[in-house]
């Protein structure tokens, strides 16, 4: 390449997966610019960290092979985020939900804020598990992700309308099962 691989685009540099000797720098740069945002969307779609990078591998392995291939992108994110979303739904299809008791193992804590934070984020994660899927897949995409509503519906086939009212609802969802622990913590302060 001529000019330093960081100042090619995202398509430019998808475009160069093709390009033998351009390859391995392309996917580099394109995984150093998209994997984690993709990595953290299969955490959180998921809630397993081991099938989150099986996912998350998988959906790289396609995404460089469809690059060698010569797969014409008009927008590189998208079209890498779109094959995650959909091999994550696929992978929720596919398993068999289970929980463990070590889960839920909640321990009272000697005060420490710290603590109380990181129970609180294990709970919206296990609140985010009990929404139904389009509510959790908008929720997580606008709140953890920072998709525009535009950018939700396109993702997930749905207008603009529909992508605002799954937030909201999903938000609302959310409220409702982490009340009683917020409750909890008025009562006891």
């Amino acid at each position: 390449m001529k000019q330093r691989i960081t100042a090619y685009t995202d398509e430019e540099l998808f475009a160069c997966l093709s390009e033998t000797n351009e390859a391995e720098a392309a996917f580099s740069e394109l995984y150093r610019r998209l994997g984690q945002r993709m990595y953290a969307y299969c955490v959180r779609v998921l809630g397993d960290m081991r099938l989150a990078e099986d996912v998350f591998q998988e959906a790289m392995l396609k995404f460089y092979r469809a690059g060698q291939e010569g797969t014409k992108v008009k927008n590189v994110a998208g079209y890498l985020m779109q094959s995650v979303r959909n091999l994550c739904l696929n992978a929720k299809r596919d398993r068999k939900i289970t929980f463990s008791f070590e889960d839920f193992d909640l321990h009272t804590p000697s005060g420490a804020a710290r603590y109380e934070a990181e129970e609180l984020a294990q709970l919206v994660v296990s609140a985010l598990e009990l929404l139904d899927d389009e509510y959790r897949e908008a929720v997580i995409l606008r709140e953890y992700d920072g998709f525009s509503y535009q950018e939700i519906a396109e993702l997930t086939g749905c207008t603009e309308v529909n992508a605002r009212t799954r937030v909201f609802r999903g938000k609302q969802h959310l409220r409702t099962i982490l009340q009683p622990y917020f409750n909890d913590i008025v009562k006891h302060r």
